[in-house]
């Protein structure tokens, strides 16, 4: 029997190793993606296009912080994800930042509309940029 235990204490690391490796070749491909989707390695057109969206989001998240700082962390990170690149969590920030789950912030939702008018413009002109390319 101390055979037995001995092949089974074996085996384990390399199966230990194997879903490491796993997890460490899904986190480079994750991470080889938002590389290469990255404000720095996007020609100088795309940069114009994110620096427009960028500054109107930040006249527009300006223009919120006059009159609450409810929800702001939110816009604030669509936009740190327009500039990244990360297109495909833009449309869920336009869905929690039009307030219509929870009936307690549906205050929100008026001062928040030009920023998500914006935001949702970006996201149609990715989806455009996309079925051109």
């Amino acid at each position: 029997m101390p055979e037995l235990r001995h092949a089974v204490e074996v085996q384990r690391p390399s199966l230990a190793m194997t879903t490491l490796e796993k997890v460490l070749d899904l986190y480079a491909t994750y991470q080889a993606k938002r590389l290469a989707a990255s404000w720095a390695f996007q020609d100088r057109v795309e940069q114009n296009r994110r620096m427009h969206f960028v500054l109107r989001l930040a006249v527009e998240l300006h223009h919120v912080r006059t009159q609450t700082y409810f929800a702001t962390a939110l816009a604030e990170s669509a936009i740190e994800d327009i500039i990244t690149g990360d297109w495909d969590r833009l449309p869920g920030w336009i869905r929690m930042l039009q307030f219509t789950d929870d009936p307690a912030t549906q205050h929100s939702r008026p001062i928040y509309a030009r920023f998500v008018e914006v935001l949702q413009e970006a996201v149609d002109v990715q989806a455009s940029k996309a079925v051109t390319a």
